[in-house]
């Protein structure tokens, strides 16, 4: 499914946002990248949508070797994809549905499938409700449930989550948490970028921990994911 073997990312010629790092992430599994700031981890997730290249080794995202991919290839890549920011990067003048129904519209799904498809996906994060509330009539946490609503109605094998609970309190980063659990459930493989290690401490799923763009070590915790 993902898989970095000795991947080196320099920016500037001698910044080293990443060095040497390899790991493979498969199929259904959810798996969090946890350090603190600046540590690599949004860097290693630009790699794997192709924001950025490395600058060595070698990076395969669903059956994609990013460094031969075509450029035309890369929708194709991106549509198996779903991808959650920090900043969630909604539209502001399109309510919660049409945030939604928009990403769906851009990657050519059907106009009879969009809606069934957005209000869904909606339902599936507890947002359906607030279909027709404005961005800026949101919570935090609230906005953040439509960025994963507008990323699971494209129906990803892989949903990677950049710091998607850096701007919320603790009980709504734990209900985020909770509902990528559950996405994750539902078969769609799962890949989080966190500084928060509170959160891991409480899941049972693999842990790769990045400090200074090198990978320093990898565990699975005991205890429970997502609890809400």
């Amino acid at each position: 499914m993902i898989e970095l073997n000795h991947v080196h990312k320099v920016y500037r010629g001698d910044w080293v946002a990443l060095n040497d790092v390899s790991f493979a992430i498969g199929k259904g599994e959810f798996a969090f990248i946890v350090g603190p700031s600046g540590a690599g981890k949004s860097t290693l997730l630009r790699l794997l949508y192709i924001e950025e290249r490395p600058t060595n080794g070698t990076v395969v995202v669903v059956g994609f070797d990013t460094a031969r991919i075509k450029r035309e290839e890369i929708p194709l890549l991106r549509r198996k994809l779903g991808v959650v920011f920090q900043d969630v990067k909604l539209l502001p003048d399109r309510n919660a549905y049409e945030n939604v129904a928009f990403a769906l519209e851009v990657t050519g799904v059907r106009r009879s499938e969009v809606r069934s498809r957005a209000l869904d996906a909606l339902g599936a994060v507890g947002m359906r409700h607030k279909w027709d509330a404005l961005p800026y009539q949101l919570s935090a946490g609230e906005q953040q449930k439509v960025a994963l609503a507008r990323a699971i109605a494209r129906e990803p094998v892989v949903l990677l989550a950049d710091e998607p609970t850096g701007n919320i309190d603790e009980d709504g980063a734990r209900e985020i948490v909770g509902l990528l659990a559950d996405i994750n459930a539902r078969g769609t493989a799962v890949v989080m970028a966190t500084h928060d290690f509170s959160i891991v401490e409480k899941t049972s799923s693999r842990v790769i921990y990045l400090d200074s763009g090198e990978i320093r070590g990898e565990e699975r915790s005991v205890g429970g994911i997502g609890h809400r």
